[in-house]
């Protein structure tokens, strides 16, 4: 049955939708107002069609058997609710459709009352003259119950009936409740005398609920509106500024006795003087402040811990007073770090094989075992190039990081250029000596291992001079390519 319902739903979507308990049908480009139980594109005016309508029958009076399950619409009004069924019937000969309605009895009881911070909950119910047979069951098991369930299974019969004759059945819709928040009643103020001077203490109860209630103490500030002296009485007026905004800020006034003098804490102030330092120890009359006790006295130093160059130091000041109501009072001062002091900057050249290193390095005053150092590769250039018949002039700069280090240069002499020249002629001369030397000494191995070989001696001296010939042109030649590598 349901699923036949939402077929024809979809088949009214297609040229209009009708929207049961609203009493209008949407079309797509206005809307029109219907009658909830008439047949779109019928006479409404026929009271006949209208009373057969509501009975479950078609235009000529016939019963209906193909009904939509029905459909309930609440409404909201200022009294409570009220609910509406509608059912779509079908005539099964020529397919034409009317509606049965019926706007029900509604009833609303509270099943859940508010409170102060809780929702509460109204159950309506609607009942209809044209019920179902559960419901009339229903009403038989309220009047005698064992009856009722005797007749169970009747009673699931009927409701099958009813479904298809189009009755309606009692609807329940259950309403929330607003939470009634608090209301407070009048604030009360309470105030209470304790040791350091007054509490104040707020209230209030919940007319909702009496063990709803806000409560909230506070400590006055006092603030002395005239000062007692030795002879006249003052005035406190006592002041409670409170956390919640409902309740207001409440003030009392105090008398205060004379007291006569009544002298209060001694206070202590350290001054700095170009010696060290002075403590004056001061207290005042509570009574009258023009009764003062002061005493200065210059304070003794100690050196608790002595300054380096980085770390700091500690200097201990003692102030005894004459004055027994004053308390001996001490101040341990920081003392700032000695700095490093350092003296002259000395450096030294190194003769590296690649040139020059120059180090700086100098040594604190304070601590000998402070020293900075810093060893650097100086940089080379030429100033002045060496000729033939006189020396050039060459410069190795040193640059530091250490910006306490200045730049330091050193310049050195470049021998003239044909001195060069002989001094590479000596060494070759030596070496060209050298290899001939150990060419001839080669030679005459040669020579000898040969002569060995020889079993007469004259028919042998051609070979033997051609031998020596040969290794004297060897000597020769490597020199002179020795000789011509060096002038390159």
């Amino acid at each position: 049955m349901k699923k036949r319902w939402m077929v024809q739903a979809f088949a009214l979507a297609l040229t209009g939708v009708l929207v049961f308990g609203t009493g209008t049908v949407t079309y797509a480009d206005e809307k029109k107002t219907v009658v909830i139980g008439e047949m779109v594109g019928q006479d409404t005016s026929d009271k006949d069609n209208a009373k057969n309508t509501k009975e479950g029958k078609d235009a000529s009076g016939k019963e209906c058997d193909q009904c939509q399950d029905p459909v309930y619409t609440w409404t909201p009004t200022d009294s409570g609710y009220t609910c509406k069924a509608v059912r779509e019937c079908k005539d099964p000969e020529n397919g034409k459709k009317h509606y049965r309605e019926e706007t029900a009895k509604v009833e609303a009881k509270t099943t859940k009352q508010a409170t102060c911070e809780e929702e509460g909950e109204i159950v309506y119910t609607a009942t209809f003259e044209n019920k179902t047979e559960t419901d009339k069951k229903d009403d038989a098991k309220a009047e005698d119950t064992k009856k009722a369930d005797s007749k169970a299974e009747d009673t699931k019969k009927a409701d099958a009936k009813a479904a298809e004759s189009g009755l309606f059945k009692t609807q329940t819709q259950a309403v929330k409740i607003n939470a009634l928040g608090h209301k407070y009643g009048e604030v009360t103020y309470t105030w209470n005398q304790t040791d350091n001077g007054y509490t104040c203490t707020a209230s209030r109860v919940c007319e909702n609920d009496s063990s709803h209630s806000e409560t909230e103490t506070v400590e006055a500030s006092m603030e002395v509106t005239k000062a007692p002296t030795c002879e006249e009485e003052g005035e406190e007026v006592y002041t409670a500024v409170f956390t919640n905004e409902a309740f207001e800020t409440q003030t009392q006034t105090v008398e205060i006795g004379a007291l006569g003098h009544l002298y209060g804490e001694a206070s202590y102030k350290w001054t700095k003087t170009d010696k060290g330092y002075t403590c004056t120890a001061t207290r005042i009359c509570q009574n009258d402040n023009t009764h003062v006790d002061k005493e200065a006295v210059a304070a003794a130093v100690e050196v608790a811990k002595a300054a380096t160059c980085e770390e700091k130091g500690e200097e201990t000041y003692t102030a005894v007073f004459t004055n027994k109501a004053f308390k001996t009072q001490t101040k341990t001062v920081e003392t700032d770090a000695l700095g490093h002091l350092y003296g002259e900057v000395s450096y030294k050249w190194t003769k590296e094989d690649k040139g020059y290193s120059c180090t700086a390095s100098r040594v604190c005053e304070n601590d000998k075992n402070h020293v900075e150092k810093e060893t650097v590769t100086a940089a080379y250039k030429v100033i002045t190039k060496a000729t033939s018949d006189k020396a050039g002039e060459g410069l190795y700069t040193a640059a530091f990081k250490n910006a306490a280090f200045e730049e330091q240069s050193k310049k050195v002499k470049l021998v003239a250029a044909d001195k060069k020249d002989n001094t590479k002629k000596k060494t070759t001369t030596k070496k060209n000596t050298a290899n001939k030397t150990t060419t001839k000494k080669t030679a005459a191995k040669t020579t000898a291992k040969k002569s060995t070989a020889v079993k007469t001696g004259d028919e042998n001296k051609p070979v033997v001079m051609g031998i020596v010939a040969i290794g004297a042109l060897a000597v020769i030649v490597v020199a002179g390519r020795q000789l011509r590598k060096k002038h390159e």
